[in-house]
Protein backbone atom coordinates (compact mmCIF):
# COMPACT_ATOMS: atom_id res chain seq x y z
CA UNK A 1 0.00 0.00 0.00
CA UNK A 2 1.34 3.42 -1.00
CA UNK A 3 2.08 5.71 1.93
CA UNK A 4 0.54 9.20 1.81
CA UNK A 5 2.81 12.19 2.18
CA UNK A 6 2.45 15.98 2.21
CA UNK A 7 4.87 16.11 -0.71
CA UNK A 8 3.67 16.50 -4.30
CA UNK A 9 5.23 16.69 -7.74
CA UNK A 10 3.77 19.47 -9.85
CA UNK A 11 4.45 21.22 -13.17
CA UNK A 12 5.97 24.63 -12.45
CA UNK A 13 4.46 26.33 -15.51
CA UNK A 14 0.91 25.16 -14.74
CA UNK A 15 1.26 26.14 -11.10
CA UNK A 16 2.64 29.56 -12.04
CA UNK A 17 -0.33 30.23 -14.36
CA UNK A 18 -2.79 29.75 -11.53
CA UNK A 19 -0.78 31.87 -9.11
CA UNK A 20 -0.69 34.63 -11.74
CA UNK A 21 -4.49 34.38 -12.15
CA UNK A 22 -4.97 34.77 -8.41
CA UNK A 23 -2.46 37.61 -8.33
CA UNK A 24 -4.74 39.72 -10.57
CA UNK A 25 -7.02 40.21 -7.57
CA UNK A 26 -6.44 43.56 -5.86
CA UNK A 27 -4.50 43.63 -2.58
CA UNK A 28 -6.89 45.76 -0.56
CA UNK A 29 -6.90 44.18 2.90
CA UNK A 30 -4.65 41.98 5.07
CA UNK A 31 -6.55 38.85 4.03
CA UNK A 32 -5.78 39.51 0.34
CA UNK A 33 -2.03 39.53 1.01
CA UNK A 34 -1.90 35.73 1.37
CA UNK A 35 -2.60 32.63 -0.68
CA UNK A 36 -3.70 29.34 0.82
CA UNK A 37 -2.01 26.24 -0.63
CA UNK A 38 -3.80 22.94 0.06
CA UNK A 39 -2.43 19.54 -0.85
CA UNK A 40 -4.88 16.72 -1.52
CA UNK A 41 -4.33 13.35 -3.18
CA UNK A 42 -3.43 14.06 -6.81
CA UNK A 43 -3.85 17.84 -6.76
CA UNK A 44 -2.94 21.19 -5.26
CA UNK A 45 -5.73 23.68 -4.53
CA UNK A 46 -4.77 27.36 -4.40
CA UNK A 47 -7.14 29.95 -2.92
CA UNK A 48 -7.20 33.70 -2.45
CA UNK A 49 -9.77 36.12 -1.03
CA UNK A 50 -9.98 39.79 -1.96
CA UNK A 51 -12.67 42.47 -2.03
CA UNK A 52 -15.51 39.99 -1.52
CA UNK A 53 -14.24 37.55 -4.15
CA UNK A 54 -13.28 33.97 -3.30
CA UNK A 55 -11.11 32.56 -6.08
CA UNK A 56 -9.96 28.96 -6.26
CA UNK A 57 -7.96 26.94 -8.75
CA UNK A 58 -6.87 23.29 -8.88
CA UNK A 59 -3.62 22.01 -10.39
CA UNK A 60 -3.01 18.30 -10.99
CA UNK A 61 -0.12 16.76 -9.07
CA UNK A 62 1.41 13.42 -8.14
CA UNK A 63 1.27 12.27 -4.51
CA UNK A 64 -0.10 14.30 -1.65
CA UNK A 65 -2.15 14.13 1.50
CA UNK A 66 -4.45 16.62 3.24
CA UNK A 67 -2.42 19.63 4.40
CA UNK A 68 -2.70 23.42 4.09
CA UNK A 69 -0.48 26.43 4.51
CA UNK A 70 -0.89 30.18 3.88
CA UNK A 71 1.99 32.20 2.46
CA UNK A 72 2.48 35.77 1.26
CA UNK A 73 1.34 36.33 -2.33
CA UNK A 74 4.35 38.53 -3.13
CA UNK A 75 6.85 35.98 -1.81
CA UNK A 76 5.27 33.12 -3.73
CA UNK A 77 5.37 35.16 -6.95
CA UNK A 78 9.05 35.90 -6.41
CA UNK A 79 9.73 32.20 -5.86
CA UNK A 80 7.95 31.16 -9.07
CA UNK A 81 10.19 33.47 -11.13
CA UNK A 82 13.30 31.42 -10.32
CA UNK A 83 11.84 27.90 -10.56
CA UNK A 84 11.45 25.78 -13.72
CA UNK A 85 10.59 22.25 -14.75
CA UNK A 86 9.02 19.80 -12.36
CA UNK A 87 8.52 21.10 -8.84
CA UNK A 88 8.48 19.21 -5.56
CA UNK A 89 6.06 20.97 -3.25
CA UNK A 90 6.21 20.16 0.46
CA UNK A 91 3.85 21.54 3.11
CA UNK A 92 5.05 21.67 6.69
CA UNK A 93 3.55 23.23 9.81
CA UNK A 94 5.82 26.26 9.60
CA UNK A 95 5.86 26.86 5.86
CA UNK A 96 6.10 25.71 2.25
CA UNK A 97 9.10 24.48 0.31
CA UNK A 98 9.35 24.49 -3.47
CA UNK A 99 12.23 22.54 -5.01
CA UNK A 100 13.24 22.20 -8.65
CA UNK A 101 16.20 20.28 -10.03
CA UNK A 102 18.68 23.04 -9.16
CA UNK A 103 17.00 25.32 -6.65
CA UNK A 104 15.00 25.18 -3.44
CA UNK A 105 12.90 28.00 -2.01
CA UNK A 106 11.31 27.91 1.43
CA UNK A 107 8.49 30.28 2.38
CA UNK A 108 7.50 30.92 5.98
CA UNK A 109 3.87 30.38 6.94
CA UNK A 110 1.78 33.54 7.30
CA UNK A 111 -0.68 31.99 9.78
CA UNK A 112 0.62 34.12 12.66
CA UNK A 113 0.10 37.39 10.80
CA UNK A 114 -3.06 36.83 8.71
CA UNK A 115 -5.95 34.49 9.46
CA UNK A 116 -7.31 32.92 6.30
CA UNK A 117 -11.14 33.13 6.25
CA UNK A 118 -13.51 30.19 6.19
CA UNK A 119 -14.42 29.22 2.62
CA UNK A 120 -18.08 29.94 1.71
CA UNK A 121 -20.38 26.91 1.48
CA UNK A 122 -22.07 27.78 -1.80
CA UNK A 123 -25.37 26.08 -2.69
CA UNK A 124 -26.13 26.73 -6.35
CA UNK A 125 -29.06 26.36 -8.73
CA UNK A 126 -28.82 25.25 -12.37
CA UNK A 127 -25.78 26.59 -14.21
CA UNK A 128 -26.00 28.88 -17.23
CA UNK A 129 -23.43 29.01 -20.03
CA UNK A 130 -21.55 32.16 -21.03
CA UNK A 131 -19.03 32.48 -23.83
CA UNK A 132 -15.85 34.50 -23.15
CA UNK A 133 -16.71 36.83 -26.07
CA UNK A 134 -20.03 37.64 -24.39
CA UNK A 135 -18.19 38.60 -21.21
CA UNK A 136 -15.83 40.86 -23.16
CA UNK A 137 -18.75 42.54 -24.90
CA UNK A 138 -20.80 43.27 -21.78
CA UNK A 139 -17.71 44.60 -19.96
CA UNK A 140 -17.42 47.32 -22.64
CA UNK A 141 -19.66 49.76 -20.75
CA UNK A 142 -18.92 49.01 -17.10
CA UNK A 143 -18.72 52.11 -14.92
CA UNK A 144 -15.53 52.98 -13.01
CA UNK A 145 -16.76 55.97 -10.99
CA UNK A 146 -16.19 55.36 -7.27
CA UNK A 147 -19.07 57.75 -6.56
CA UNK A 148 -21.50 55.45 -8.41
CA UNK A 149 -20.49 51.94 -7.23
CA UNK A 150 -23.77 50.46 -8.53
CA UNK A 151 -22.48 50.81 -12.09
CA UNK A 152 -19.44 48.65 -11.31
CA UNK A 153 -21.83 45.69 -11.51
CA UNK A 154 -23.33 43.72 -14.39
CA UNK A 155 -27.11 43.29 -14.31
CA UNK A 156 -28.30 39.77 -15.10
CA UNK A 157 -31.92 39.81 -16.20
CA UNK A 158 -33.51 36.58 -17.43
CA UNK A 159 -30.82 35.53 -19.92
CA UNK A 160 -29.53 39.04 -20.62
CA UNK A 161 -26.43 40.82 -19.28
CA UNK A 162 -26.28 44.62 -19.14
CA UNK A 163 -23.66 47.21 -18.18
CA UNK A 164 -23.71 50.99 -18.29
CA UNK A 165 -21.48 53.89 -17.25
CA UNK A 166 -24.21 56.52 -18.01
CA UNK A 167 -22.48 57.50 -21.27
CA UNK A 168 -23.07 54.17 -22.99
CA UNK A 169 -24.77 50.83 -22.44
CA UNK A 170 -23.99 47.27 -23.50
CA UNK A 171 -26.59 44.52 -23.67
CA UNK A 172 -25.80 40.88 -24.43
CA UNK A 173 -28.44 38.17 -24.71
CA UNK A 174 -26.86 34.82 -23.79
CA UNK A 175 -29.95 32.61 -23.33
CA UNK A 176 -33.74 32.63 -23.49
CA UNK A 177 -33.96 32.59 -19.70
CA UNK A 178 -31.70 32.95 -16.67
CA UNK A 179 -31.37 34.29 -13.15
CA UNK A 180 -31.95 37.89 -12.06
CA UNK A 181 -29.39 39.70 -9.93
CA UNK A 182 -26.20 41.74 -9.99
CA UNK A 183 -22.63 40.48 -10.34
CA UNK A 184 -19.50 42.58 -9.72
CA UNK A 185 -17.76 43.30 -13.02
CA UNK A 186 -14.46 42.16 -11.51
CA UNK A 187 -15.89 38.64 -11.20
CA UNK A 188 -16.74 38.51 -14.92
CA UNK A 189 -13.43 40.11 -15.83
CA UNK A 190 -11.62 37.20 -14.17
CA UNK A 191 -12.97 34.91 -16.94
CA UNK A 192 -13.03 37.23 -19.96
CA UNK A 193 -9.86 35.61 -21.36
CA UNK A 194 -10.98 32.03 -20.76
CA UNK A 195 -10.41 29.65 -23.67
CA UNK A 196 -13.62 27.68 -23.09
CA UNK A 197 -17.18 28.14 -21.89
CA UNK A 198 -17.79 29.85 -18.55
CA UNK A 199 -20.53 28.52 -16.29
CA UNK A 200 -22.43 30.92 -14.06
CA UNK A 201 -24.61 29.75 -11.19
CA UNK A 202 -26.82 31.79 -8.88
CA UNK A 203 -27.17 30.44 -5.37
CA UNK A 204 -26.91 31.20 -1.69
CA UNK A 205 -24.37 31.29 1.13
CA UNK A 206 -25.93 31.36 4.60
CA UNK A 207 -29.26 32.32 3.05
CA UNK A 208 -27.87 35.33 1.16
CA UNK A 209 -27.71 35.58 -2.67
CA UNK A 210 -24.30 34.70 -4.11
CA UNK A 211 -23.02 33.80 -7.55
CA UNK A 212 -20.30 31.45 -8.77
CA UNK A 213 -18.45 31.47 -12.09
CA UNK A 214 -16.24 28.59 -13.19
CA UNK A 215 -14.19 27.62 -16.21
CA UNK A 216 -12.07 24.47 -16.35
CA UNK A 217 -10.25 24.32 -13.01
CA UNK A 218 -10.97 27.90 -11.93
CA UNK A 219 -13.79 29.10 -9.68
CA UNK A 220 -14.82 32.52 -8.39
CA UNK A 221 -17.57 32.88 -5.80
CA UNK A 222 -18.93 36.24 -4.67
CA UNK A 223 -21.93 37.86 -2.97
CA UNK A 224 -24.49 39.43 -5.28
CA UNK A 225 -24.81 43.05 -4.15
CA UNK A 226 -28.28 44.43 -3.48
CA UNK A 227 -28.10 47.53 -5.67
CA UNK A 228 -30.55 49.67 -7.62
CA UNK A 229 -29.47 49.32 -11.25
CA UNK A 230 -30.86 51.78 -13.86
CA UNK A 231 -33.98 50.71 -15.75
CA UNK A 232 -31.98 49.83 -18.85
CA UNK A 233 -34.94 48.67 -20.94
CA UNK A 234 -36.26 52.24 -21.10
CA UNK A 235 -32.93 53.46 -22.47
CA UNK A 236 -32.96 51.29 -25.60
CA UNK A 237 -35.00 52.76 -28.50
CA UNK A 238 -37.90 50.57 -29.61
CA UNK A 239 -37.20 51.54 -33.23
CA UNK A 240 -34.85 53.79 -35.17
CA UNK A 241 -35.56 56.45 -37.76
CA UNK A 242 -32.58 55.20 -39.75
CA UNK A 243 -31.22 51.65 -39.56
CA UNK A 244 -28.44 50.57 -41.89
CA UNK A 245 -25.89 47.76 -42.28
CA UNK A 246 -22.20 48.47 -42.89
CA UNK A 247 -18.80 46.76 -42.95
CA UNK A 248 -17.49 46.80 -39.37
CA UNK A 249 -13.78 46.76 -40.26
CA UNK A 250 -14.14 49.57 -42.80
CA UNK A 251 -15.81 51.74 -40.17
CA UNK A 252 -13.08 50.96 -37.63
CA UNK A 253 -10.37 51.97 -40.10
CA UNK A 254 -12.15 55.22 -40.94
CA UNK A 255 -12.51 56.45 -37.36
CA UNK A 256 -9.78 58.57 -35.77
CA UNK A 257 -9.46 61.60 -33.53
CA UNK A 258 -11.38 62.36 -30.35
CA UNK A 259 -14.86 62.66 -31.76
CA UNK A 260 -16.57 61.52 -34.92
CA UNK A 261 -19.63 62.62 -36.88
CA UNK A 262 -21.58 59.91 -38.68
CA UNK A 263 -23.90 61.02 -41.47
CA UNK A 264 -26.17 58.54 -43.22
CA UNK A 265 -26.68 59.99 -46.69
CA UNK A 266 -28.10 57.89 -49.50
CA UNK A 267 -26.13 54.67 -49.90
CA UNK A 268 -23.18 55.55 -47.64
CA UNK A 269 -22.08 56.72 -44.21
CA UNK A 270 -19.92 59.84 -44.24
CA UNK A 271 -17.42 59.64 -41.37
CA UNK A 272 -15.78 62.87 -40.22
CA UNK A 273 -13.16 62.53 -37.46
CA UNK A 274 -11.78 65.55 -35.65
CA UNK A 275 -9.14 66.29 -33.02
CA UNK A 276 -7.25 69.53 -32.40
CA UNK A 277 -6.25 70.89 -35.82
CA UNK A 278 -6.86 67.73 -37.86
CA UNK A 279 -9.99 66.69 -39.73
CA UNK A 280 -10.43 63.54 -41.82
CA UNK A 281 -13.42 62.56 -43.94
CA UNK A 282 -14.22 59.19 -45.47
CA UNK A 283 -17.20 57.40 -46.95
CA UNK A 284 -18.16 53.84 -46.09
CA UNK A 285 -20.64 52.23 -48.48
CA UNK A 286 -23.79 50.76 -46.96
CA UNK A 287 -24.30 47.05 -47.41
CA UNK A 288 -28.03 47.42 -46.83
CA UNK A 289 -30.65 49.90 -45.65
CA UNK A 290 -33.12 48.23 -43.31
CA UNK A 291 -35.19 51.37 -42.80
CA UNK A 292 -34.86 55.09 -43.52
CA UNK A 293 -37.80 57.33 -42.63
CA UNK A 294 -35.73 60.52 -42.85
CA UNK A 295 -36.31 63.20 -45.47
CA UNK A 296 -32.59 63.80 -45.87
CA UNK A 297 -29.14 63.12 -44.35
CA UNK A 298 -29.07 62.29 -40.63
CA UNK A 299 -25.98 63.19 -38.58
CA UNK A 300 -24.88 62.34 -35.06
CA UNK A 301 -21.62 63.23 -33.25
CA UNK A 302 -20.15 60.79 -30.72
CA UNK A 303 -16.91 59.88 -28.97
CA UNK A 304 -14.46 58.10 -31.29
CA UNK A 305 -13.33 55.87 -28.45
CA UNK A 306 -16.87 54.76 -27.69
CA UNK A 307 -17.48 53.90 -31.34
CA UNK A 308 -14.29 51.86 -31.51
CA UNK A 309 -15.08 50.06 -28.24
CA UNK A 310 -18.57 49.23 -29.49
CA UNK A 311 -17.46 47.93 -32.87
CA UNK A 312 -14.64 45.85 -31.42
CA UNK A 313 -17.15 44.21 -29.13
CA UNK A 314 -19.18 42.90 -32.06
CA UNK A 315 -18.06 39.55 -33.41
CA UNK A 316 -19.64 39.86 -36.87
CA UNK A 317 -18.05 41.26 -40.04
CA UNK A 318 -21.14 43.39 -40.66
CA UNK A 319 -22.83 45.60 -38.08
CA UNK A 320 -25.99 47.68 -37.80
CA UNK A 321 -26.19 51.40 -37.02
CA UNK A 322 -29.40 52.92 -35.67
CA UNK A 323 -29.98 56.70 -35.42
CA UNK A 324 -33.09 58.64 -34.39
CA UNK A 325 -31.89 62.23 -33.97
CA UNK A 326 -28.67 64.20 -33.35
CA UNK A 327 -29.40 64.29 -29.60
CA UNK A 328 -30.65 60.69 -29.25
CA UNK A 329 -28.59 57.58 -28.36
CA UNK A 330 -26.84 55.81 -31.23
CA UNK A 331 -27.18 52.03 -31.45
CA UNK A 332 -24.51 49.65 -32.78
CA UNK A 333 -25.51 45.99 -32.91
CA UNK A 334 -24.89 42.64 -34.53
CA UNK A 335 -27.57 40.38 -35.94
CA UNK A 336 -27.54 37.93 -33.06
CA UNK A 337 -27.34 39.02 -29.44
CA UNK A 338 -25.20 42.11 -28.81
CA UNK A 339 -26.10 45.79 -28.69
CA UNK A 340 -24.05 48.84 -27.70
CA UNK A 341 -25.80 52.16 -27.12
CA UNK A 342 -23.76 55.39 -27.10
CA UNK A 343 -24.92 58.83 -25.98
CA UNK A 344 -24.17 61.61 -28.51
CA UNK A 345 -22.03 64.67 -27.93
CA UNK A 346 -24.42 67.59 -27.76
CA UNK A 347 -23.23 70.56 -29.77
CA UNK A 348 -24.02 74.14 -28.79
CA UNK A 349 -26.54 75.79 -31.11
Amino acid sequence: KQEMTKELMIDTEEFAKEIAWLNKMPSVEPTSAVIQITAVVGAVIVRRVSDGQYRESTVQAVGGDQASVTVAVSKLLDAMKVLTGTLTLTIEDDGLSLESSDRKVTLRSAKNTVEFPAWPQFAGNEFEVLLPDSLTQVLTSVGNDDNIPTLKNIAFDGGTMVSTDRHRLSRVVYDKRGFTGHVPATVLRAFAKADTAVYVTAGVVDGQPWVQLRSNNRYCTSPMPDVSFPNWKKLIPESELVKVVFDRNQMLKAISGDEVSLTVDGDSIIIVSESDDMRTEQKVALNRTISNKSDGPVTVTISSKYVRDSLRGLGTSQAMLGINAPDSPVVFSDFINTLHLVMPIRKAS
